[in-house]
């Protein structure tokens, strides 16, 4: 009776090792792919793919109304310049 009592303990604590164990596997997994993602949409990752990112008085020019004779700022991975808004054509 005791060494059944044993045998079944033991076994719910290799089956407890094993089920944390992957559970660890699983989230380490996780993490990692976060971190792939993190580091693919990085700021530096996305200028070096040849994005750039342009702000109107330091916000975001998608987030305003730009009108001629306004100057925006463009960031690339290596240069900032500015440029003067000489026309607007819509989508």
């Amino acid at each position: 009776m005791v060494v059944k009592e044993e045998h079944r303990v033991q076994t719910i604590i290799s089956n407890l090792k094993h089920k944390s164990q992957r559970q660890i596997e699983v989230h380490a997994n996780l993490l990692q792919s976060i971190a792939n993602k993190h580091q693919h949409l990085s700021p530096e990752s996305v200028f070096k793919r040849g994005f750039s990112f342009t702000t109107l008085n330091n916000k975001p020019v998608g987030q305003q109304k730009i009108k001629p004779g306004q100057e925006i700022t463009t960031y690339t991975s290596n240069q900032l310049f500015t440029s003067t808004i000489t026309k607007i054509n819509k989508k």
